[in-house]
């Protein structure tokens, strides 16, 4: 059986990248068209400031290669304003448009804030809103959230605990889905950490590991210098894709 392993980044719109990414005159609405002749998969991120417009989606969609993949961010009204509740109307609409992704939308991502901590209620609630059309990634902030009854509730929903390498969020490696979400923040620092050889090579030894497991997606989120992409394709030699 292949199993999918898609590598890609945190966004692509930086305009830092221009010049170290993309061609100096390379116009910004081509720099989607650009990146997806380096990588199959990429995860909005822009979302959780703000929801794309229909018009951008749509374009996004038609832009992309026919196996290309997009991983969307949830907006932080849902988790950091709203605190997952009372969202049925923001869900509706964070729905409503990845929909436009068509067969090329992956997996959702919600991202909790640093300080909301694990309510079961509020959390067993929120679950039950999502519709059971997509997958789902929670990427928890909070050590109360690391812990089995957590755990036990992703696996009955099929909602993939986000490995998030950072230098400081809690951090487990708990499969809980048929797929596994990474996401590289930077390991000694934010954004601005380049992940050298040694330690790419590390992750894709446990990106094949996880692979036996089911589908894989990781996301580099340390866009500082174009750290994302330059780690991103040299961890695609490693693994020989």
């Amino acid at each position: 059986m292949l199993v999918t392993v898609r590598i890609g980044t945190s966004g692509w719109i930086y305009d830092h990248w221009k010049g170290v990414v993309y061609p100096e005159n390379l116009p910004k609405r081509a720099w989607l068209a650009f990146y997806a002749t380096l990588f199959d998969t990429v995860e909005i991120n822009t979302s959780f400031y703000h929801l794309p417009k229909e018009t951008a989606l749509t374009r996004w969609y038609a832009e992309t290669p026919p196996s290309f993949l997009f991983a969307v961010k949830a907006s932080r009204y849902i988790t950091h304003v709203k605190k997952l509740r009372d969202v049925e109307e923001p869900l509706a609409l964070f729905f409503r448009r990845v929909e436009l992704l068509k067969e090329k939308c992956g997996p959702l991502l919600f991202q909790f804030p640093p300080r909301f901590t694990f309510h079961r209620e509020i959390l067993v609630a929120f679950v039950a809103r999502l519709a059971s059309h997509f997958r789902y990634v929670f990427e928890f902030r909070h050590p109360s959230f690391f812990c089995k009854e957590v755990y036990d509730l992703l696996r009955r929903h099929n909602i993939a605990l986000c490995f998030a390498d950072t230098p400081f969020f809690p951090y487990a490696e708990v499969v809980t889905a048929s797929f596994v979400y990474l996401r590289l923040h930077g390991s000694r620092s934010l954004y601005t950490h380049c992940y050298d050889r040694e330690e790419l090579e590390s992750w894709a030894e446990k990106i094949r590991s996880f692979s036996r497991m089911g589908e894989v997606y990781c996301y580099f989120d340390n866009d500082y210098q174009g750290f994302a992409v330059q780690n991103a394709q040299e961890l695609l030699k490693i693994l020989g894709s």
